[in-house]
């Protein structure tokens, strides 16, 4: 569903770089507390990350894409309105 979203994100054109989704994997646990449960791996990515915004509300400076991105796929996914973002973004 985050892919679905991140897609229509960018061909709205909200911003000018795209938004790009770090493919997770699903594995099999074989040992220790995971054996016999499936668990989500992010792939390693080198360089420094931080978080751009919060549920209580806090953004990072500087972080303009990842608050549209927030604000978009909130009225998409949870009020179900592409309408209403295509307003929002003015096409």
């Amino acid at each position: 569903k985050a892919g679905e979203l991140i897609e229509k994100f960018n061909s709205a054109g909200v911003v000018s770089k795209g938004v790009y989704l770090n493919q997770p994997e699903v594995w099999s646990g074989n040992g220790g507390r995971i054996a016999g449960h499936k668990v989500l791996v992010e792939p390693l990515i080198k360089g420094e990350y931080f978080k751009f915004n919060s549920n209580t509300g806090h953004a990072e400076p500087d972080s303009a894409t990842m608050q549209a991105l927030s604000h978009f796929s909130y009225h998409i996914s949870i009020l179900g309105s592409k309408n209403e973002c295509e307003r929002i973004v003015g096409n």
